[in-house]
């Protein structure tokens, strides 16, 4: 396969960027979901902002959830070239890391860098908040969707059922709902 120079900088971009992705993913992977809309969406207008939640909201039924949507978005950029190239590349940093890091992982129990990461912490559920209060403006545009988003709370916060089961039951409810 012979790459245009367009179609080649498309994928240098698309490694870049999830190389970026993986090597600055802290707290889950949700507090990069700003950092990666903006790429996506606003600056290289590969997704619609709508095609970008539906790309976040297809990976939460899954294990490794910005994992699967960074390789949706690679895949609606470029195809299956795309997919796998976004999927390692937001892949690499971390078994880079863990190699490197192997040997000194009494690093993280003590000392000034477990520090650090406490210190994180609150970032990261801040950072997480202002994702869902955005995600959320753009899905919950109707009655139905507020519903089904107040009793899946109610269903994680207050009788503690099992994620999974509050993902597809939701989605079950919005699909029979929403036709």
């Amino acid at each position: 396969m012979i790459l245009a120079g367009s179609d080649l900088s498309i994928l240098i971009t698309l490694l870049w960027t999830f190389l970026k992705v993986g090597a600055l993913i802290f707290g889950g992977g949700y507090v990069m979901i700003p950092y990666v809309e903006d790429i996506v969406v606003n600056q290289h207008h590969w997704l619609t902002r709508q095609e970008f939640i539906d790309a976040i909201a297809a990976g939460q039924a899954t294990p490794g959830p910005i994992v699967v949507s960074a390789a949706f978005i690679g895949y609606r950029v470029w195809g299956m070239v795309g997919g796998l190239l976004s999927l390692f590349a937001i892949l690499i940093p971390s078994f880079v890391l863990l190699m490197l890091l192997v040997r000194k992982l009494s690093l993280f129990s003590k000392g000034r860098l477990a520090e650090f990461l406490r210190g994180m912490f609150p970032a990261a559920v801040g950072i997480i908040m202002a994702v869902a209060f955005n995600l959320g403006k753009t899905a919950l545009v109707g009655l139905p969707q507020v519903a089904i988003a107040v009793v899946a709370f109610i269903l994680l916060a207050r009788l503690k059922v099992d994620p999974p089961w509050v993902i597809v039951g939701s989605g079950v409810v919005g699909v029979l709902l929403l036709q």
